[in-house]
């Protein structure tokens, strides 16, 4: 048992037990653009606050964007030293159902289109551990930053930040050919809504507090050439919003709050990247 520990720690954290794998740092090394489509599943829950029990409101729909990616992988410190930039920005409209405020006619009674733009930011610090000749193994940090604006009514406009721990397996099955999978956990924080009253005066502001954030993803990049890499992938991200406390509007003669919320994504990648 304990011949079988150390040889555990020893692949761990050895950098040099194995061959190089030369196909995955080079696909771990590269600049590119992506063509995205992401599939919004968002759904907000009443029950609080005097608001219906239920399923408030509701907005799907595949809205499409681009891409751009920063990957390095090279003996900086640590050895095999993992790092990665990236920025999506996707715009289109997505199918809202919900109800009127105030109307007992449920959810549902009310369909309509709205615009949507979403921006996230994220940057990976790893570090690879090279399983086989052909296996590697990258644990990671990550920390990032998503902005949805909301077309509904007057328009809202959700942030938050997160952080989070995650590992990256990697296999090439064959030279030029590299299979990648991702997992991630973390939290969110710094998690707001600015709720506006019109075009240019803002209705309310408020936090939205923290949540547990899941992220998945998978690709296959495969180099055409020595430096010009094409890859394929998908990515699924959950988190939350909570609940936001009463803001008192008018005086205080009523008020408005942000009701709790669920979101889900789920992206398809294509893209062109070069390798250096």
């Amino acid at each position: 048992m304990k011949r079988l520990y150390f040889l555990v720690i020893t692949i761990l954290f050895s950098t040099s037990a194995f061959a190089d794998n030369a196909s995955i740092k080079k696909a771990n090394s590269q600049i590119g653009i992506q063509f995205i489509s992401t599939d919004v599943d968002y759904k907000e829950f009443g029950g609080q606050l005097g608001a219906p029990a239920g399923l408030l409101d509701t907005e799907k729909a595949s809205i499409n964007g681009f891409g751009i990616n920063l990957s390095v992988m090279k003996d900086f410190i640590l050895g095999n030293d993992y790092f990665k930039f990236d920025f999506t920005h996707n715009k289109g409209r997505t199918n809202y159902v919900g109800s009127y405020i105030g109307s007992n006619a449920g959810y549902g009674s009310v369909k309509s289109t709205s615009g949507a733009s979403l921006i996230d930011f994220d940057f990976r610090f790893g570090k690879g551990y090279e399983i086989s000749n052909n296996i590697m193994l990258t644990p990671y940090l990550e920390i990032g930053r998503h902005e949805w604006d909301r077309g509904v009514n007057a328009g809202e406009n959700y942030k938050n930040e997160y952080l989070g721990i995650g590992v990256m397996p990697q296999y090439s099955p064959f030279d030029k050919l590299v299979l990648s999978a991702s997992a991630l956990v973390g939290r969110t924080f710094s998690s707001n809504i600015d709720v506006k009253a019109d075009a240019s005066n803002l209705l309310f502001n408020a936090s939205l507090g923290t949540s547990t954030i899941y992220k998945v993803g998978a690709s296959i990049d495969y180099a055409f050439s020595e430096s010009i890499h094409g890859s394929i992938g998908a990515d699924f991200t959950n988190f939350k919003y909570g609940i936001s406390d009463p803001v008192p509007l008018d005086n205080n003669f009523y008020y408005a709050f942000e009701p709790g919320s669920k979101t889900k994504y789920s992206t398809l990648r294509v893209g062109i990247g070069y390798s250096f």
